[in-house]
Formats: structure tokens, C-alpha cells, sequence
């Protein structure tokens, strides 16, 4: 069943079927390439994937087993699943990189569970697949810890709450946000304020409906490099979002004592 590419994603015809319950996994997510020993991913969904804790949208890198692959930021991609059609590629008894810098596909001669350089009088290991001796399996079977640049790691779990908090950036900026987050539908609510009092149900059932889903909005979008830059986004677009806020209630203040002070 071994293949050089094969496809990820909730298309059928998928190599390795998402399924379909995982809504934001593209129909065709991802790629993987066995390629001069080294195992290449390629990104190419709409939502983007986390690699140990980074962000992956639109590119490629090169993955060792081991590594956690989170589809979307929520799906985890078996490496067993992996494994079935890649089974000469070998299982490092270290956990994962702490980083993706290194873009390059370095190949892997070697197999890490059987040491690197060769004994006296035996031939160098091949890059074909050792079972573990004891104890490597289970120090190999812990996933790493998802790492970002800022220094921590997020779960699935975490990503998944995050992304549902109320987003107040997306409330009271509302269309504004939108379109920043490559969202333009709301565009068209504007249209509705043309019309007395349907313009201001409207515009608040808009409000409610950006706040309510702004942050999963913007972590899908694509736009952030990294789960810390979404987070750092969000509390800017908070506070833009009060001021705006804010100055609004001032202004109609100022318009109100103005208007009861001509009389």
C-alpha cells in the first residue's frame, strides 16, 4: 500500500478521509510526499494547519512521526493512519522540533531508533522501518507538546474554546471587522440601513451574529501566522472596539446637549 503522495482530506477520494462531521477540513486539505527519504506536507485548504503548535497555511514543511498534525487547528491526523502507506519512513524517539524555521526537505538516511553512526565491522542503518526496542515505543507513542513562537503550547481543546468566545472587536466594529477578516457579506446589511428601523434590527442582529462568531471568523480566515498572533489580534480589535464605542456614546451626548441647549 505504499505510495510517494498521498491526499488528506473530507473529499472521498481521499487517500486518508476526514470525516465529514469536521467541518472546517477542506474537501482536499493536504498532501504528504515521500520525497528522497523525507516526508514533505503540503497545505493547500482554506483553514490552514497546526504543526506542533504553528500555523501552516498555504505551503509546505517537512514533518517527522511524531509530529502533531492538527487539520484546521481541531483534527488530528493519525500518524498511524500516515504510517499505512509511508511504512519505511522511521519513528524518532525524540519528540517533534520546536519549530518549523527549517522549510527544506533534508532527507533521512538513517533510522533514529537505530542509532547514528554504524557499529565496527557492520554496514551504516537503513532508512527502512526498525521496530522499537523496549521502552522506545512508549517514549515514542507520547505526542509532543505543541510549540509556538511566544514559548507555549495550545491544545486542540484550547484552540477550540478560544474560537468560541464572544468576540466585542467583531461586535462593535461589525462590518468594519468583517471585511479586515475577509468577510464581506456583511456588506450588504448596509444596504438595509437605508430603510428606517429595519436598518437598526439589522444592524444589531449583524452585531450579535460577528460577536457571537467573529473569533472563529478570524482564526479560519487564514490571516494570522500563529495561534498567539490571533490572540494578540483579538485583544487590539477588543479595545479599537471600545474606543469606537465610546466615542459614539460621546458624540451623541455632545449632539443631544447641543440640540436641548437651543431650547
Amino acid at each position: 500500500m505504499s505510495k510517494n503522495i498521498i491526499t488528506i482530506g473530507r473529499d472521498p477520494r481521499c487517500d486518508i478521509q476526514v470525516d465529514a462531521r469536521w467541518d472546517t477540513v477542506s474537501n482536499e486539505h493536504a498532501d504528504m510526499e515521500l520525497r528522497d527519504g523525507a516526508l514533505l506536507f503540503f497545505d493547500h485548504s482554506s483553514n490552514g494547519t497546526l504543526i506542533n503548535g504553528q500555523r501552516l497555511h498555504n505551503g509546505h514543511v517537512t514533518v517527522f512521526p511524531g509530529d502533531r498534525i492538527l487539520l484546521a487547528g481541531t483534527c488530528e491526523l493519525p500518524w498511524d493512519r500516515v504510517r499505512a502507506f509511508f511504512p519505511t519512513v522511521g519513528r524518532p524517539t525524540v519528540a517533534a522540533r520546536a519549530g518549523l524555521a527549517d522549510h527544506r526537505p533534508t532527507a533521512h538516511k538513517t533510522n533514529p531508533l537505530a542509532g547514528g553512526a554504524a557499529e565496527p565491522g557492520r554496514s551504516r542503518p537503513t532508512d527502512r522501518y526498525v521496530p522499537p526496542a523496549a521502552g522506545a515505543a512508549e517514549a515514542a507513542a507520547v505526542p509532543p507538546k505543541p510549540v509556538s513562537p511566544s514559548g507555549g503550547g495550545y491544545t486542540p481543546a484550547e484552540v477550540e474554546a478560544a474560537t468560541r468566545r464572544w468576540n466585542w472587536g467583531a461586535f462593535f466594529c461589525s462590518w468594519i471587522w468583517a471585511v479586515c477578516h475577509r468577510t464581506y457579506w456583511p456588506l450588504f446589511i448596509l444596504l438595509c440601513g437605508l430603510v428606517p428601523y429595519v436598518g437598526q434590527v439589522c444592524d444589531l442582529v449583524l452585531r450579535v451574529y460577528l460577536g457571537m462568531n467573529g473569533s472563529r471568523i478570524a482564526w479560519n480566515c487564514g490571516k494570522y501566522r500563529d495561534f498567539d498572533h490571533f490572540r494578540r489580534a483579538r485583544r487590539v480589535w477588543t479595545i479599537v472596539g471600545i474606543v469606537v464605542f465610546a466615542a459614539g456614546l460621546a458624540v451623541m451626548g455632545l449632539s443631544l446637549y447641543f440640540i436641548l441647549s437651543m431650547f
